[in-house]
């Protein structure tokens, strides 16, 4: 994330977030992460050993089977997420924490 950016500006300044975290930002801050993942989840499994790709497996029938109907979108542009800020707002709703839902209510919004 730039740290000119009205996102950094907003997560050091925001007085909803102060009051209820500690900022961090690590010596040296980074200009980005990245990761190159492969075209498709199977060149990616090819990767690893035969152990690791079961689990892999495993792991994502585990979240299918248990998952109730969830999906994973990947985000790949600007305007996708200001639907990530509603599903969020709404999971933050119906969770242990609904206070949560305030953190992204008062946060910058698109749309």
């Amino acid at each position: 994330m730039p740290t000119d950016s009205f996102l950094w500006d907003y997560l050091r300044r925001s007085p909803v977030l102060r009051e209820r975290f500690l900022w961090h930002a690590p010596a040296g801050v980074r200009p980005f992460h990245a990761l190159e993942l492969p075209d498709s989840y199977d060149k990616y499994l090819d990767r690893f050993g035969k152990k690791k790709r079961y689990n892999l497996k495993r792991q994502v029938r585990l979240l299918r089977e248990h998952g109730g109907g969830l999906t994973l979108e990947r985000v790949e542009a600007p305007e996708q997420t200001a639907d990530f800020a509603d599903a969020v707002t709404d999971l933050a709703l119906r969770s242990w924490q609904p206070d949560a839902a305030a953190l992204v209510a008062d946060g910058p919004r698109s749309g």
